[in-house]
């Protein structure tokens, strides 16, 4: 972390909140450098359900809108996965390295896409996912 380019001596642990207190003026200007790796989180109940992150940065699986209608988008409690069930996905790691079947989309901002899958997706932030399908989790064996 910097402040107008200089390096604060205070590192937050993870999982915790890091707090500048300071007058602040025009111009001030902060930089964060934050790692960007892609890593999996595990369920720790389930280990083979995974979420893919790209850093901090939740990756959600695009699985198209074909078939949706806005109900099905936006009813009162989202959608019903019972009621409209989807076919999502499941990936086999050819190694622990994400690197190897997770590749960044050349051209495109925080975007990658599965290789050597069955059902090979795009995968980006959650949070700029549209009204379509997504997952979040995913079965990796």
């Amino acid at each position: 972390l910097k402040i107008n380019g200089q390096a604060l001596p205070v590192i937050p642990s993870p999982g915790s909140y890091l707090t500048v207190s300071r007058a602040w003026k025009h111009g001030d200007r902060i930089e964060l450098d934050l790692p960007m790796y892609l890593h999996v989180e595990a369920m720790p109940d389930e280990p083979t359900t995974q979420a893919v992150l790209y850093g901090p940065l939740v990756l959600a699986g695009k699985l198209g809108s074909n078939g949706l209608n806005q109900e099905m988008i936006t009813g009162h409690m989202g959608p019903n996965i019972k009621k409209h069930p989807m076919a999502v996905p499941q990936f086999r790691a050819s190694s622990p390295n994400l690197d190897l079947w997770v590749k960044p989309v050349s051209g495109e901002t925080l975007t990658f896409r599965t290789s050597g899958q069955q059902t090979d997706v795009t995968l980006v932030p959650f949070n700029v996912v549209p009204e379509e399908r997504y997952s979040i989790y995913w079965t990796v064996t």
